[in-house]
């Protein structure tokens, strides 16, 4: 099976764009409320923020909410697409 990279349409480009920014307004929400929060970090769940609940098996200690939001790139028609898979 050969499987095309092809570029995403301009709706779909909106879509992510609007997703991100939600996520990211919603991190912001947390971040002012003291509220931790769940993120995805090399293939595991950490939770981060200072009231994170403590777990017993934490290899390191995650980083603040601040300095956990991941910058992504912005997506347009000249966006390394293999690369953001």
């Amino acid at each position: 099976m050969i499987v095309k990279s092809v570029p995403p349409s301009p709706e779909s480009i909106a879509m992510l764009k609007a997703l991100r920014d939600a996520v990211a307004k919603d991190l912001d929400r947390k971040k002012r409320l003291g509220q931790y929060a769940v993120l995805w970090q090399d293939g595991c769940p950490i939770q981060v923020g200072d009231d994170a609940p403590q777990t017993a098996n934490k290899a390191a200690t995650p980083p603040p909410l601040a300095d956990a939001l991941i910058q992504i790139p912005n997506v347009g028609e000249d966006t390394d697409f293999e690369r953001l898979q």
